[in-house]
């Protein structure tokens, strides 16, 4: 804390910008992280005032489909337990690309580890390549993303595209907004340790079943 150049934290005080009641947290982490700041959700107007292209790709492009396989971080250490497994999101984009999609990956510099599983697959590889405001460009660009609950999801859903939310030791209703472009998945329905996130740890798990 000692060298941090600038401290945002939520809540009230001084130094402090905390979320305004009423909107959608989403929005205001944007808010709190960047500084752009635009009434009633305008997405579009928000990522062209920090200077992101928002061109859409040409009609009649095949359809793209975002991954976001890495992720799930929170307070600087791992949580694994609520990531899909990286083999099926592999299997996934070869099945896509089977079907004629275009496949897009993307993540944050520390998501690096994906990329092998998608080394031999025709895929656009833009992990680590754009800061915030970058990637939910690239995410708003896609026909639909597909991830689990991490930070690329609810970027997704403020930027409006299409998303599949695959869900296992969260509950789904605490992290989605009622409404919106999300299909949810919950896995794990016949276990009945499902949720075991109290929002501070998980329980002892050996296997993920949910996921």
């Amino acid at each position: 804390f000692a060298r941090v150049r600038q401290r945002l934290t939520w809540g009230g005080g001084t130094n402090r910008r905390p979320p305004i009641p009423g909107r959608y947290h989403g929005s205001e982490a944007v808010r709190a992280f960047t500084g752009v700041d635009v009434p009633n959700m305008d997405t579009n107007l928000m990522l062209h005032r920090a200077g992101v292209s928002m061109q859409r790709r040409a009609l009649g492009q095949r359809p793209m489909v975002v991954l976001a396989p890495g992720g799930a971080k929170n307070d600087m250490r791992e949580e694994s337990l609520r990531r899909w497994p990286l083999d099926c999101y592999a299997q996934l984009a070869a099945s896509l690309v089977q079907e004629g999609c275009a496949v897009r990956i993307v993540g944050a510099p520390s998501d690096d580890w994906v990329r092998s599983a998608f080394a031999d697959m025709p895929v656009e590889d833009r992990v680590g390549q754009t800061d915030l405001l970058g990637l939910m460009a690239l995410l708003k660009d896609g026909d639909v993303l597909v991830t689990h609950d991490s930070g690329p999801l609810h970027l997704g859903y403020l930027v409006g595209v299409k998303c599949v939310a695959l869900f296992g030791p969260t509950m789904p209703s605490e992290k989605v907004p009622p409404g919106g472009p999300v299909q949810v998945h919950w896995g794990g329905a016949s276990l009945n340790c499902r949720p075991c996130y109290d929002g501070r740890s998980y329980a002892a798990c050996a296997d993920a079943a949910c996921m």
